[in-house]
């Protein structure tokens, strides 16, 4: 099953496959699991870490907000983490790129763990 049995059979040509392989690429692309010079055929190269990558507390950790994926979790569960103005409270939330600089911690975030 997946994407590429319901589709792969048709030609590259199809308006149905062309139009769903852009969007899915292009929805990929912005949730940052697929490079921007990555196309349709990439889909079959990547792997569950490409997704585990943009949760929440995997992004904090790149962005060094929190030492380690573990702290970043206890962060968010003790309501500490902040998107924009809305107070996180699930830590497998999927963070697209564009939302990476509106992760922040509520003023009192790190000292309260320590």
């Amino acid at each position: 099953s997946g994407i590429n049995a319901e589709y792969g059979h048709l030609d590259n040509n199809n308006k149905t496959k062309k139009r769903i392989s852009e969007s899915l690429v292009y929805k990929l692309q912005e949730l940052g699991v697929m490079k921007k010079e990555d196309d349709f055929e990439s889909l079959k190269k990547m792997t569950v870490s490409d997704f585990l990558e943009r949760q929440i507390t995997f992004v904090m950790k790149k962005i060094k907000i929190g030492n380690s994926v573990k702290e970043n979790i206890k962060l968010i569960k003790t309501g500490q983490v902040k998107l924009g103005s809305k107070i996180v409270t699930n830590d497998k939330l999927l963070i697209p790129k564009k939302y990476e600089k509106f992760i922040e911690l509520k003023p009192t975030g790190k000292s309260t763990l320590r």
